[in-house]
C-alpha cells in the first residue's frame, strides 16, 4: 500500500520541504540518528547553560589539575598575533623591570623609548643599533644592541621619568641565547650567589651564573652551550643536575600569570593566595580555589595545568650558529709588508701585502746552472707527494685458479680436480 506521497515504504521520507522539517519525528524507532561529536558537545553545553551551572559543579566538586577544561567556542579569546622574530644571537640583551607600579601596557612605545634614552643619555643617532622590545604580558622591556658601551649605559638605569611621576626600575644584562639552565637539589638554603659561582665546577660545561630559587634548597645554574651536564661538583661533592623545566610565573600579589611580584603593575591590590578572594578580611573562610583554572588548589601550586609550558625553543640558536660557521672570516686592519722570496722557478718575487690582498712584482732573468732549483727546495705552491715508481707485472710464483681452472707457472691451464669430501 502506498502512502499519500506515493512511496510504498513508510520508512522512506518525502522530499518536500514539509517532510524534511519533521524528519526526526517520522523516523522509525529502529533507526539511529548519527550526530557528530562537536554537535553533541554543543548540545551538552547548551543544556548546562540552561540549568545554570556546569555539570561538575552540580555534584559539589571541582575539577582536579589533570582534568582538561573544555570551554565553549563562544568564549572571548585574544586575537592571534604573529610571533616576533628572534633577536640577533650576538647582541647584548638588557632587561628593564619596573618596581613601583609602572604599567607598560598603558604607555606608548615611543614614550617608553624616549624615557629609556633620556635615562641612559643615548643620542638619537645610536637608535639604529638598538632594538626595543616591550613585553606587555610580563611588564618588562628588552633592549638588544651589539654595542657593549650602550648596553652598560642602559644597565645603569635606576629610574624612568615621565611628565608627572618618577618610577624605579631594575636593569640587568640577560644570559646569552646560546646557553642552557639546570637545577641542582640538596643545596643549603640561603646560599649566596657568590658562593655558588665560586665553588660550582663542571668538567664538561662552563658555568656562567648560579643562584638559589627563592627560599628552597634548589639552585638554578646557567651553562654555556645548549647541553646541560648530568653531574656537577660543589665543594668537591657530585650533585645530579637536571634540565630546568620552565613554568609560567605567578604574581603573589594579584595572582595573575606572566610577571613576578616585584614588577606587579597593581601592587596595592591584594588577593588571598589560597582562595583568590580580593582584599580578604582576617580569619575569613578559605577554601582552596585557583584563580586561573578554577580548580581546588591554590593559584601558586606548581602543578597547576595553566602554569605548565614547553621548554624554550632553541631552534633559532642552532640555525644562527650554523650560518655563523659558514660566514667569511673577519680580516684584520690593513698592514703593509715588503718581503722577497724565490719561487720554484728561481724567480725573485717581491710581495707587498696589504690586509688580505697581495701584489706581486716578478723579475725574470736567465739562470745559471748553479742557480737551478733542486728537488729538495721548497716551492710556493702546494706540496705534492712523489709519485711511486711504476712496477711491472707481478710474476706468478704459485698456481692460482681462474673460474675452475688451475694455471701453472708455464702458462698452461689444466682442469681443476674435484675436491674429495
Amino acid at each position: 500500500m502506498e502512502t499519500e506521497h506515493g512511496n510504498s515504504d513508510p520508512h522512506i521520507l518525502s522530499d518536500d520541504p514539509a517532510g524534511i522539517e519533521d524528519r526526526p519525528a517520522r523516523i522509525a524507532p529502529t533507526w539511529t540518528e548519527v550526530v557528530s561529536r562537536n554537535s553533541q558537545r554543543r548540545l551538552r553545553q547548551q543544556q548546562s547553560h540552561i540549568v545554570g551551572q556546569p555539570s561538575h559543579q552540580q555534584h559539589g566538586s571541582l575539577p582536579n589539575c589533570t582534568t582538561p577544561q573544555h570551554h565553549s567556542r563562544t568564549d572571548k579569546r585574544l586575537p592571534h598575533q604573529p610571533r616576533l622574530p628572534p633577536l640577533p644571537l650576538e647582541d647584548y640583551k638588557v632587561v628593564i623591570r619596573p618596581r613601583t607600579g609602572l604599567i607598560l601596557a598603558q604607555w606608548l612605545i615611543q614614550c617608553v623609548i624616549n624615557a629609556i634614552s633620556a635615562a641612559a643619555q643615548i643620542s638619537d643617532a645610536t637608535h639604529d643599533r638598538i632594538t626595543f622590545r616591550i613585553r606587555r604580558d610580563q611588564n618588562l622591556v628588552v633592549v638588544s644592541t651589539p654595542d657593549l658601551d650602550i648596553a652598560k649605559k642602559i644597565q645603569q638605569i635606576t629610574t624612568l621619568n615621565t611628565e608627572s611621576k618618577q618610577y624605579e626600575v631594575t636593569a640587568y644584562i640577560a644570559v646569552p641565547d646560546n646557553s642552557s639552565k639546570g637545577i641542582i637539589t640538596e643545596i643549603a638554603a640561603n646560599t649566596t650567589t657568590d658562593e655558588l659561582v665560586e665553588h660550582l665546577r663542571s668538567p664538561n660545561a662552563e658555568i656562567i651564573h648560579a643562584m638559589m630559587m627563592e627560599k628552597s634548597t634548589t639552585a638554578l645554574s646557567t651553562f654555556a652551550g645548549l647541553r646541560v651536564p648530568h653531574y656537577v661538583n660543589y665543594y668537591g661533592g657530585e650533585y645530579r643536575c637536571r634540565v630546568f623545566q620552565p613554568r609560567h610565573q605567578v604574581c603573589r600579589i594579584c595572582l595573575k600569570l606572566g610577571h613576578r611580584a616585584d614588577v606587579c603593575p597593581s601592587p596595592d591590590t591584594h588577593r588571598c593566595s589560597a582562595c583568590g578572594t580580593v582584599d580578604p578580611v582576617p580569619n575569613h573562610v578559605c577554601v582552596p580555589r585557583c584563580a586561573n583554572c578554577h580548580a581546588d588548589h591554590p593559584a601558586t601550586d606548581p602543578r597547576c595545568p595553566v602554569r605548565q609550558r614547553r621548554p624554550y625553543n632553541k631552534t633559532h640558536v642552532l640555525r644562527s650558529l650554523a650560518s655563523t660557521n659558514h660566514s667569511p672570516p673577519f680580516f684584520p686592519p690593513a698592514t703593509t709588508q715588503q718581503c722577497n722570496t724565490t719561487n720554484c722557478t728561481g724567480e725573485t718575487v717581491a710581495h707587498q701585502t696589504q690586509g688580505s690582498l697581495q701584489s706581486c712584482a716578478t723579475t725574470e732573468r736567465p739562470l745559471a746552472d748553479s742557480e737551478l732549483p733542486s728537488t729538495e727546495s721548497r716551492s710556493c705552491g702546494p706540496q705534492q707527494q712523489p709519485r711511486p715508481e711504476t712496477r711491472g707485472p707481478r710474476p706468478v710464483s704459485e698456481p692460482w685458479s681462474i673460474q675452475g681452472t688451475r694455471v701453472q707457472p708455464g702458462g698452461q691451464r689444466q682442469p681443476r680436480k674435484p675436491s674429495s669430501t
